[in-house]
C-alpha cells in the first residue's frame, strides 16, 4: 500500500538473493517478469493493474517453499506446468483459462484459483493438499467439470462447511456442491 506506480523491472526476477517481494495493493502496470528462483521465495503482487500472462518460474531447488500471489490483476493465459512445485498459489480474480495442470496440487499447501475461466476436470492431485493450513478455492470457474475426484469425499473434505452460489461447481475450502437445476 505504498502507492507505487510504473512497471516491474525485468531484472528483479534474476536477483540471486531474492527472498521476498511484496508490492501488494499498489498501482503497478505492465507485465510480470519471469523469475529464476534459487531458494525459498515469496512473491506478492496482488491488487495492482498488472496484465499479460502469468510469469514463468524457474527453480534451481524444488525442495524450497515458493509462494506466488498475483490475485486481483488483469492477468490471462494458462497456468504454467512449472507451478507444480509452488507451495502457495493465489491467482484468483483474473482471467486465467485452460485446464489445471495435473500435478499442481502435489506440493501445495494452499491454492486460490477462484474467479477465473478455468475449464476441464479437477485433477486427482487435489486430494494431495495436506497439512493443518491446507485449503483451496476453485469457485467462480463456471467451465470446470464436476464432481471433485472421488478421493475427496464430503466427510474428508468438509473442513470449512458447505457453500452456495450460482456456479456450476462450487468449491470452497474442501467442499464440493453441485448446482441444482
Amino acid at each position: 500500500d505504498n502507492q507505487l506506480t510504473g512497471t516491474i523491472p525485468s531484472c528483479i526476477g534474476r536477483l540471486p538473493e531474492l527472498v521476498q517481494i511484496n508490492f501488494d495493493n499498489n498501482q503497478l502496470e505492465g507485465t510480470i517478469p519471469d523469475f529464476h528462483l534459487r531458494a525459498s521465495v515469496s512473491i506478492h503482487l496482488s491488487g495492482n493493474r498488472l496484465s499479460g500472462e502469468l510469469p514463468k518460474l524457474e527453480m534451481s531447488s524444488v525442495d524450497s517453499n515458493h509462494a506466488l500471489s498475483v490475485s486481483r490483476n488483469y492477468l490471462s493465459g494458462t497456468i504454467p506446468s512449472s507451478y507444480e512445485v509452488v507451495t502457495g498459489l493465489d491467482i484468483s480474480f483474473n482471467s486465467i483459462h485452460g485446464t489445471i495442470p495435473p500435478n499442481l496440487f502435489s506440493n501445495t499447501f494452499y491454492a486460490l484459483l477462484n474467479s477465473n475461466n478455468l475449464s476441464g476436470p479437477v485433477p486427482e492431485g487435489l486430494c494431495g493438499i495436506t497439512g493443518a493450513a491446507a485449503f483451496f478455492n476453485l469457485s467462480g470457474n463456471p467451465y470446470l467439470e464436476c464432481p471433485l475426484p472421488q478421493c475427496c469425499s464430503f466427510k474428508r473434505c468438509s473442513k470449512f462447511g458447505p457453500t452456495c452460489c450460482d456456479d456450476t461447481c462450487v468449491l470452497l475450502g474442501n467442499v464440493y456442491q453441485a448446482k441444482e437445476g
